[in-house]
């Protein structure tokens, strides 16, 4: 270790907590073998030769590296969610992870205040893997949101023009792709509050699980040049919430609903 020798109590803890870790189809290596190449393969560029102390600045990573910073976050499970005071039994936890990773969108829905918001970021996080607030986006709808607002849309920009401007949905879908092996997050509060129709556009049948591909890629209602066509990367889950309280609101959309299933 970086501070020197561990003791045989912290030597059997980090390994109960890597073999939980080599589980989780997010980390990076999946058994003792494969941990032990990576540290063969891992180049301490920071360091000086006369130096054997490995550090995590961001100058000691570079490509070449097959293990990263995420490796070295706290793992997040199912049990997490317990122990933060979930009150939803691992079993529907369980159901529920499950149900997002094969349908790629769920809605959470119940009286408000019963901890919707909550219980999705976490769920997310457990998706994830561990905490990490660049992978979840959080949003909320309500009656005066746009497909501008929330996909692209037109907006002034510092020289006192218009400009095409992506939206926090298109933002993840971008970030997304670019990271193929994370899972990404969107929280949408309060989902049945806006028009989805109107505000996901032609990303409401795009949702759908069978239609994560780039073969079913559409044009945007407002595009970057002629040609360009968007898809929702399969790393892209979203989750959202409901209050079914509000009988003033008209129900959820056909397509929306029938895609979080």
């Amino acid at each position: 270790m970086p501070s020197g020798y561990c003791s045989a109590k912290d030597y059997l803890k980090i390994i109960q907590e890597l073999e939980l870790r080599f589980q989780e189809d997010s980390y990076p290596v999946h058994s003792f073998p494969e941990l032990s190449l990576s540290a063969m393969l891992f180049k301490d560029v920071s360091s000086s030769s006369s130096s054997n102390t490995m550090t995590l600045d961001d100058d000691a990573w570079d490509a070449e590296n097959v293990l990263d910073k995420r490796a070295f976050l706290e793992s997040y499970t199912i049990e997490n969610i317990i122990a933060d005071g979930c009150f939803v039994d691992q079993g529907k936890l369980a159901k529920m992870i499950s149900q997002l990773r094969s349908k790629k969108n769920i809605i959470l829905q119940g009286p408000p205040g019963t901890g919707k918001t909550w219980l999705a970021k976490r769920l997310a996080y457990a998706l994830i893997g561990y905490k990490d607030d660049n992978l979840l986006r959080a949003v909320q709808f309500h009656p005066n949101l746009s497909y501008e607002d929330f996909v692209r849309g037109w907006r002034p920009s510092a020289e006192g023009k218009l400009a095409l401007t992506d939206g926090p949905f298109l933002e993840m879908i971008n970030n997304a792709k670019k990271d193929a092996s994370t899972q990404y997050v969107v929280v949408i509060e309060e989902i049945n509050r806006g028009n989805p129709a109107q505000i996901f556009g032609e990303m409401l049948t795009l949702l759908e699980a069978d239609k994560r591909t780039p073969s079913e890629a559409l044009e945007l209602s407002y595009r970057r040049g002629d040609g360009e066509r968007v898809h929702i990367p399969s790393n892209l889950y979203v989750i959202g919430t409901m209050n079914i309280a509000d009988r003033s609101l008209a129900l959820v959309d056909l397509a929306l609903a029938r895609s979080s299933q």
